[in-house]
């Protein structure tokens, strides 16, 4: 979801805390959080980091492009709001 609807691509590390927000509750402690290359294994191969750029996207755009027209998430945007405000909460910024 979030390679997916971001308003600009993630870099690596940025869907690391993405990912890790979401994962947690209001106790959120970075320690206890996966390593990126478990997260990204967890997107069974449908996410890549580029080696060139650490920016994180979909593995090719055609995948992106039959995502977003089948719709899988019924509510994206408000999903990635709340995960953004819970982070926001932890006070780390």
């Amino acid at each position: 979801m979030w390679a997916l609807y971001s308003e600009r691509p993630l870099r690596a590390e940025e869907l690391y805390h993405a990912l890790g927000a979401g994962m947690v509750s209001a106790d959120h402690d970075l320690q206890y959080v996966p390593a990126l290359r478990v997260l990204l294994a967890s997107c069974l191969g449908l996410v890549m980091v580029e080696a060139s750029s650490p920016t994180a996207r979909p593995v090719h755009f055609t995948l992106q492009e039959h995502l977003s027209s089948i719709r899988p998430y019924s509510t994206p945007y408000l999903t990635i709001a709340d995960v953004c405000l819970t982070y926001l909460n932890f006070g780390y910024v």
